[in-house]
């Protein structure tokens, strides 16, 4: 991992344990080695870098392209692997380098729904994520977060933020699948189905 990586997500992830409000399972379902997708519900700003403490690797994701508008804040998210991505256009230049990413061997995070919903309810996924992990040919491991809306009342509080990793969609299942929409929407289907089981 690099220096500031790994900087930025072990202090993360040591204030999170000192005050004990996180709680992760799972973890053993996210590959060691090898490109693969990690889609996650998204309900707050913090899902990425609380996400991204959990793991043991490195991962890049999706962030909207707006938050790089100011210069410093988007040098900051760079160096923590977040890919700009615009959300109302088909951004392919934003798909080719999530598939650089996951073709070198690495890990992507993203949110299926496209957007937050601060409410916890889960959004009708876009179709991006399902051309992305056809096109890229590795599994994906569905994810749930909850209570990340607002983390220093969990401080306060007590309330715990709970991520979840479920068992990987296998390759083996994606490579039956034709590459076109109707692959896409079978993706992105058993992907909140899965993601909807975490949930309960």
């Amino acid at each position: 991992m690099r220096w500031r990586y790994r900087l930025a997500w072990s202090l993360l992830g040591g204030i999170l344990n000192l005050f004990k409000v996180l709680k992760k399972s799972g973890v053993e379902n996210i590959p060691e080695n090898g490109g693969v997708i990690i889609a996650s519900n998204h309900i707050s700003y913090y899902d990425p870098p609380i996400l991204g403490c959990c793991l043991t690797r490195e991962v890049h994701y999706l962030a909207k392209w707006e938050l790089f508008k100011n210069k410093l804040f988007g040098s900051i998210l760079k160096s923590v692997n977040a890919i700009p991505i615009k959300r109302k256009v088909i951004d392919r230049q934003a798909l080719l380098k999530s598939l650089e990413v996951l073709k070198q061997g690495q890990a992507l995070l993203v949110f299926p729904e496209g957007t937050r919903d601060l409410r916890a309810r889960l959004l009708p996924p876009k179709l991006g994520v399902g051309k992305l992990a056809l096109e890229a040919g590795v599994a994906i491991v569905p994810a749930h977060i909850a209570n990340s809306q607002k983390p220093t009342r969990s401080f306060l509080s007590g309330k715990t933020i709970e991520v979840k990793f479920g068992p990987p969609i296998p390759r083996s299942w994606l490579d039956k699948l034709p590459k076109d929409k109707k692959g896409y929407r079978l993706v992105v289907s058993e992907i909140m189905d899965r993601i909807k089981k975490l949930q309960s």
